[in-house]
């Protein structure tokens, strides 16, 4: 109902909410300055659709450079993979068999990995793949959220291990998120923090 007010003077007021309000030049600008940050220093970028849950947006960020698009949960997933948006990465483990399903339902139509951080989730996964089309694996590693996460690297090493030896799924790296960082307020000290968890996963 609100795609006939967009450009209407009063258009604001007569909104069916909740919406998602979005000026154009500004989301084309910031999303250039995104990437030509990652560009500039020789990374890739992975946005997180959590943030927009907009296919729209995911589509536009992948157009301009995203090499995949991060989901917080297996809808989420499914979302993306049904408006064919590839490169899907689920950062939080999934072990229930019904949403291990899901997944390789989604897998089935996109490129598509999700994060594990135990033995039992490894099985899970392999439990629900099979062998003709694998499922990406990624292994979490904690570095101080103390949410998920292997807390050693023994037992990432063990992890990545156990993912390689199984024909259902595929190793695809480390996840290793420290967003606690972000509420550290001076610079210096969260350039700091951030060099400790870089030398702990290195």
């Amino acid at each position: 109902p609100n795609a006939a007010l967009i450009g209407a003077p009063d258009g604001w007021a007569r909104l069916s909410t909740p919406c998602l309000l979005l000026e154009a030049a500004p989301f084309e600008e910031n999303l250039g300055a995104m990437m030509g940050l990652v560009g500039r220093y020789g990374r890739q970028l992975r946005p997180h659709v959590k943030a927009h849950k907009s296919t729209a947006i995911a589509r536009r960020q992948l157009e301009a450079g995203a090499v995949g698009l991060c989901c917080a949960t297996v809808r989420e997933a499914e979302a993306m993979a049904e408006a064919g948006l590839d490169g899907l990465l689920v950062t939080s483990p999934v072990t229930a068999p019904g949403m291990v399903e899901r997944l390789v339902r989604a897998r089935n139509r996109v490129d598509l990995a999700v994060v594990v951080d135990s033995e039992a989730g490894v099985e899970a996964l392999a439990a629900g793949a099979g062998v003709d089309r694998p499922l990406g694996a990624v292994v979490e590693i904690d570095v101080g959220q103390a949410r998920t996460g292997v807390t050693s690297p023994a037992d990432a090493v063990r992890l990545a291990r156990q993912i390689e030896a199984l024909p259902q799924l595929r190793y695809r790296g480390v996840q290793a998120y420290y967003g606690h960082l972000q509420h550290v307020p001076a610079y210096a000290d969260r350039r700091a923090k951030a060099a400790e968890q870089w030398a702990r996963l290195a």
